[in-house]
């Protein structure tokens, strides 16, 4: 799918080692991301959000970075009302990564899933994929809230005469 889903989207990607950064980037913008701004630091980031002039639908974020770290812009995203999905991505053991999957789920926040680095692009592709997909789902459900349908048989049966 998601790539016509995807486009619509904006992202913010954070990590303190360049390289990284440029591989999260281009890896985001390769899954179809219409629009992806980068920050090297947690603090740098956080500005980004609160800015209001760039809503974004995801954030791929570092845990572990210098000044601000990746769990500190988790608590303050969670306070901030972030709405949309967030990627956990680091160099430390998997553990240390679902760790910081359950407080940020337990913070209220979108957890769409976590890499450990070094990863290969098409995890990031999936992971963004698969959120695009749950996303587009999700507002099909939210329009077609709106419908009623007949409580009984009777009504069914005028409404379809008179469409007739």
């Amino acid at each position: 799918m998601s790539g016509s889903a995807l486009t619509g989207m904006s992202a913010l990607v954070v990590d303190d080692e360049e390289f990284m950064l440029d591989f999260l980037c281009m890896a985001v913008e390769k899954s179809g991301v219409g629009n992806v701004i980068s920050a090297t630091s947690g603090a740098e980031a956080l500005d980004q959000v609160e800015d209001r002039q760039q809503v974004f639908d995801i954030i791929v974020c570092d845990l572990q970075m210098p000044g601000m770290d990746g769990i500190e812009v988790i608590r303050q995203l969670a306070n901030d009302g972030f709405s949309g999905g967030i990627i956990l991505v680091s160099g430390v053991d998997k553990r240390v990564l679902k760790t910081a999957e359950s407080l940020a789920e337990a913070r209220g926040l979108k957890v769409i899933g976590s890499l450990c680095k070094p990863m290969p692009v098409h995890e990031i592709i999936s992971l963004m994929n698969q959120y695009a997909a749950a996303e587009q789902h999700a507002s099909w459900a939210v329009s077609y809230t709106h419908l009623t349908l007949p409580t009984n048989v009777q009504q069914c049966r005028s409404r379809w005469w008179a469409a007739r």
